[in-house]
């Protein structure tokens, strides 16, 4: 996982008229780590402002500038760059974007995605805001094939996950350095959870023979966002979700756990986590375990030698010790 990273303020204020806008797109390229080409409406009276932090490996862009087109072209995406899904919510002003033949417009609070492997355009007929989500493809359990289907669609971020989706990224904005580096890994983990829950929406949609995988997603995604809670059971999921018991072990079927061992598992790996973190250090193992659900702490210890070999206390130990001699 890569440190948290911001990228300074860049602007076209003090730059001569005749480079302002070459200088601009290259400052955008390397903040987005995509290589893109763009073309300006005026360039010679062109106006931009962009910043960007990599949270983990996710990197986030803000962008303010005036009516422009940018493209990812076919001679791009040849180039040996990692693949990303990107995540484009709309601040103000509106958009054209297309991708595989598809093309939607984009206004205020709209969400859409891309994908960077393919060619696609983004085209601005007037000053615009926009926030920016680059997500690693391997972080994603959808692949490039699968995701056709919704790329370059628009979807309205007034409700359900994409309202949520919406706020995270508009709460971004300004406060793109703030996020410090203990917390890089609950941060990172967050917003990927909340990409594939959105993902897993729109496939669902787009896609009705992937409703079951959509909705194994978002089970997960589910269980994952509320490990602390004690009363996180089988009969709990399958009322969040509206399903029956015998559905949701169904669902389970075909997966390589319970769905109690998959609650289990998390837990133990959040309990893992906490304990290798010397933030956490004055954290006594049985806070660690009851953070995570788990209040019976002898019933923890046995659990967690059984997944890691070793009891917590040692578990710790190792962890901490490993981590001060680095």
């Amino acid at each position: 996982m890569h440190p948290n990273t911001t990228t300074p303020g860049i602007t076209t204020a003090g730059i001569a008229p005749v480079d302002r806008f070459d200088h601009w797109v290259g400052e955008i390229g390397r903040t987005m780590s995509v290589a893109v080409d763009a073309r300006a409406a005026t360039p010679d009276r062109f106006q931009g402002r962009v910043a960007g932090n990599s949270v983990g490996d996710i990197h986030f862009c803000w962008v303010s500038a005036d009516p422009m087109q940018v493209r990812r072209t076919r001679r791009l995406t040849a180039r040996v760059e990692e693949d990303y899904y990107k995540f484009g919510l709309q601040i103000s002003g509106t958009g054209l974007v297309e991708q595989d033949g598809q093309r939607c417009r984009i206004g205020p609070r709209d969400l859409v995605i891309c994908d960077t492997s393919r060619p696609y355009s983004f085209t601005y007929d007037c000053r615009y805001q926009t926030m920016l989500a680059l997500v690693p493809q391997a972080l994603i359990p959808f692949g490039p094939d699968v995701l056709r289907s919704v790329a370059a669609r628009r979807i309205a971020g007034g409700d359900g996950t994409a309202a949520i989706v919406a706020s995270f990224l508009q709460s971004l904005t300004g406060h793109l350095g703030s996020v410090g580096d203990p917390a890089l890994p609950r941060v990172m983990e967050g917003a990927v959870s909340l990409f594939t829950g959105l993902l897993a929406e729109r496939v669902a949609d787009g896609r009705p023979e992937w409703s079951e995988q959509a909705m194994m997603l978002r089970i997960r995604d589910h269980i994952d966002r509320h490990l602390a809670e004690p009363d996180l059971t089988p009969d709990a999921i399958a009322a969040a979700f509206g399903i029956s018991r015998r559905y949701l072990f169904k669902l389970f079927a075909g997966q390589e756990t319970t769905v109690a061992g998959c609650i289990r598992a998390q837990r133990l790996a959040r309990c893992a986590r906490d304990l290798a973190d010397p933030s956490m250090r004055e954290r006594s193992v049985g806070r660690v375990a009851m953070r995570w659900g788990l209040a019976d702490t002898g019933h923890f210890a046995r659990l967690f030698k059984t997944a890691y070999g070793r009891t917590p206390r040692d578990f710790r130990k190792q962890a901490l010790d490993t981590e001060h001699y680095r």
